[in-house]
């Protein structure tokens, strides 16, 4: 069942489903009722943008005032992101609390760390998605002239900011990186400068089978993202602009006898982690995904019960942990930083305390700074209230 509180996208989209489903044996329904919703699912996928992409504009610029990265995870603009995602999946969870509390909560909304620690305490079966490790390991396989599909690997940190180690292919683990990557052209400035910090990361550690997240290297190298950031126009406002052409054309599909998606947003990654969870939910095999979830046990410098990324086991049965791989030690300080500033991120947010929301964003390694942190918040209480965001 399709839930959207947009009528006219929820129209289309449906209609849509239906056509690319009519040689399957799936039945799309639609509902503006997250009553009805809730109260009828097995598993709910949630994937919402509160604010719209208007505030995510504002995710991203916002930080630049400050000679901060601009970016919608990473970050302030992260923080102010969860500010407005933790209430809208609260409400959700209330309902699932009240309608139906053996469904499965998967989580696709970002921050999705933040997002997720928040619902821990609600009692729900919830599972964090995020399909970085997957978009990451693909343009290095096509790096390195690999077939991605032959890739095996391990990972351990939290999201956005962990280590994929043990990389394998076709049963040779990898003994070292070329000490030149080049890195596919059709990828957006920021991402290019990702992937070529992430390769800097990797020699600056010493690595020879390990790859960091890309989002890592806003950490690293901060001023250098801000300087491009800076130059170049940012993802929201790219997307304001083509949005209106995407939902045109699954329109026009919509109505054909056989729709042919060609123009819309992402890569297929986005799609596929979803329908991978979803398979393996109901395979009697485990199949191996990377999801965010609550960590079991303390390890390299995370606590148990933080929500943190690695591979695990999956399937109708439930969820096995695998033995987690170590992780280069000169990372350890940066997660331990990332996980205070999750938890007590969390805490904040669900508290509405203003001053506690001020110390949070404070302890963002790229912030930093209590000073900072009050001419961020202030700031942003006025530039968020223009679009009719509220944030306290």
């Amino acid at each position: 069942m399709l839930y959207d509180i947009h009528e006219q996208n929820l129209e289309i989209v449906h209609k849509l489903a239906q056509n690319l489903a009519q040689n399957v044996s799936i039945e799309f329904k639609k509902s503006h009722d997250l009553d009805e919703v809730v109260a009828n699912s097995q598993v709910i996928l949630n994937s919402t943008r509160p604010g719209g992409l208007a505030a995510r504009k504002i995710d991203e610029s916002l930080p630049l005032e400050f000679g901060i990265p601009g970016q919608e995870t990473v970050g302030p603009g992260g923080f102010f992101f969860a500010i407005r995602s933790v209430p809208q999946v609260q409400q959700l969870a209330d309902a699932i609390v009240k309608l139906n509390s053996e469904c499965i909560l998967l989580n696709y909304t970002n921050p999705t760390n933040i997002v997720t620690q928040s619902l821990l305490p609600r009692g729900i079966q919830v599972v964090g998605l995020c399909d970085q490790s997957d978009c990451d390991l693909s343009v290095v396989s096509k790096s390195l002239g690999k077939n991605h599909k032959d890739l095996q690997f391990k990972s351990f940190g939290l999201n956005h900011a962990a280590w994929y180690t043990q990389l394998t292919y076709e049963r040779q683990r990898l003994s070292e990186f070329p000490e030149v990557m080049t890195f596919p052209d059709s990828l957006d400035g920021d991402y290019t400068l990702r992937y070529k910090k992430s390769k800097q990361l990797v020699g600056e550690f010493n690595q020879v089978s390990s790859w960091p997240s890309s989002y890592l290297t806003y950490y690293y190298y901060p001023q250098e993202f801000v300087e491009m950031l800076k130059r170049e126009k940012g993802r929201a406002e790219t997307i304001m602009e083509k949005m209106p052409s995407y939902y045109e054309h699954f329109k026009e599909e919509a109505q054909k006898p056989v729709a042919d998606l060609r123009h819309h947003r992402g890569g297929e990654d986005f799609g596929d982690m979803a329908v991978t969870v979803l398979k393996a939910l109901i395979s009697k095999k485990p199949q191996e995904v990377v999801l965010n979830l609550a960590l079991p046990e303390d390890c390299q410098g995370l606590h148990k019960g933080t929500v943190f990324e690695s591979n695990v086991l999956l399937s109708q049965d439930g969820i096995s942990f695998q033995e987690f791989p170590e992780i280069p030690k000169e990372s350890i300080s940066l997660l331990s930083e990332l996980e205070n500033y999750q938890l007590q991120s969390t805490l904040a947010v669900i508290s509405k305390n203003e001053q506690k929301l001020i110390d949070a964003l404070a302890l963002n390694p790229l912030v930093g700074d209590q000073n900072i942190a009050l001419n961020m918040w202030n700031r942003a209480k006025d530039v968020y209230a223009q679009i009719g965001v509220k944030i306290i």
